[in-house]
């Protein structure tokens, strides 16, 4: 090897000695330290060639300066001789990392840790952000009218019949004595379906910008539209009177004793009364049921259940607690799900599209969410009220 051929090969190893030292400087973690450690003993290996050859051609030229009895300084022959002034490469270009540099890899490497050095270079400040490619969404509560019957229906308003009461009872009668007559008293409720709606707009700009603004957008306002379905379904007092404002359902009104007693005696009551209901879902406020669940005897054990990761710890008395804050805190509603009644659904939820004022002109896509429905208590005696629990 020559050493033009040498001085070729003191280029590249200059270069693969930069990326790998910075590629060192930048490592993070122990797997990119332990990533770069192959290419570390290649260098070397490369590094060590390359200081023998450049050895050999030093004796070379200095034998040979020698055998001529001259020198290879300049032409005239003065100045100190060229083979006298010549190094190895290691001093001259030094290819190598220094002592201390490869100290602290190998401690690194020891204890599976990363390096850091002062002196490095980054573009971290200068990178933009990278936006996370959904909205972070609200958190509503669940659907009350998932756990509650529907009955659709084609016309604004539903008519039914409802037995209230009768007149007169059977009875034993004696042969020839006159039968007793019933008669039977009915009355007539007549709901009519109300709507629930609300329009939102998004610019053309927002829509081609954020393409999962207009999903989130319309998953929202659906949720939202559901809350206030909630709240009117338990407390509404106006368009869709809600089971607690509803005329005629159970109260009771809780004073002393354990939660436990008080949902027992609701249990007990809606049984033994005219609708002989068997209670299957109890509608309460999460603070109210954290209250409840909370409650411990005189030596420290929970009443509701020993194990608070149980199924029970989600129901009382056997029957499922659905949590929603749309519930006023102290109070709970404790229903039959299949004997109270219905919900009339002239509509479901829908979304229609189109343009408001000067929608079009300002680049304004606007939605309209709607449903149609209404609450139809038939037996006012299957739900029942509790008043007075605790609000947290």
């Amino acid at each position: 090897m020559n050493s033009a051929q040498i001085k070729a090969q003191i280029n590249q190893l200059e270069a693969e000695r930069d990326e790998l030292t910075t590629l060192i400087k930048s490592a993070r973690t122990n797997a990119q330290i332990e990533a770069l450690w192959p290419r570390y003993q290649e260098f070397n290996r490369k590094r060590a060639e390359l200081e023998a050859e450049s050895a050999k051609l030093a004796k070379a030229d200095e034998f040979v300066a020698k055998k001529m009895g001259g020198s290879f300084g300049d032409a005239a022959g003065h100045g100190e001789p060229a083979y006298q002034t010549k190094k190895l490469g290691k001093d001259v270009c030094p290819l190598a990392f220094t002592e201390e540099s490869l100290r602290q890899v190998h401690k690194a490497m020891e204890n599976r840790q990363s390096i850091r050095v002062k002196a490095f270079s980054t573009v971290d400040p200068l990178l933009p952000a990278q936006l996370f490619p959904s909205v972070i969404a609200r958190v509503h509560e669940n659907r009350l009218l998932d756990r509650l019957p529907v009955t659709p229906t084609q016309l604004p308003s539903t008519e039914f019949l409802v037995h209230q009461s009768s007149t007169g009872v059977p009875a034993i009668t004696a042969e020839g004595a006159t039968k007793p007559d019933i008669t039977l008293n009915f009355v007539q409720n007549t709901i009519t379906a109300q709507k629930i709606a609300c329009t939102f707009g998004l610019s053309w700009e927002t829509q081609m910008d954020f393409a999962g603004t207009l999903s989130y957008a319309q998953g929202e306002v659906f949720k939202q539209v559901i809350d206030v379905e909630n709240s009117a379904l338990i407390n509404g007092s106006t368009g869709i009177v809600g089971f607690q404002q509803t005329s005629g359902i159970l109260t009771l009104a809780y004073s002393s004793g354990t939660y436990l007693d008080a949902f027992s005696q609701a249990i007990e009551n809606l049984r033994v009364g005219s609708a002989l209901a068997e209670a299957n879902l109890i509608v309460m406020h999460p603070g109210t049921f954290g209250a409840v669940r909370r409650q411990k005897d005189s030596q420290g054990r929970y009443l509701l259940n020993p194990d608070p990761t149980a199924n029970e710890a989600n129901s009382i008395w056997g029957v499922e607690v659905l949590q929603t804050t749309a519930c006023p805190a102290g109070t709970a509603i404790v229903l039959d799900t299949q004997k109270f009644g219905f919900v009339v659904m002239r509509s479901n939820l829908e979304l229609q599209t189109g343009y408001n004022g000067n929608d079009f002109s300002q680049n304004i896509t606007r939605w309209a969410v709607e449903e149609r429905l209404n609450l139809a208590v038939e037996r006012p005696a299957a739900v029942l009220n509790v008043t007075g629990l605790p609000t947290a």
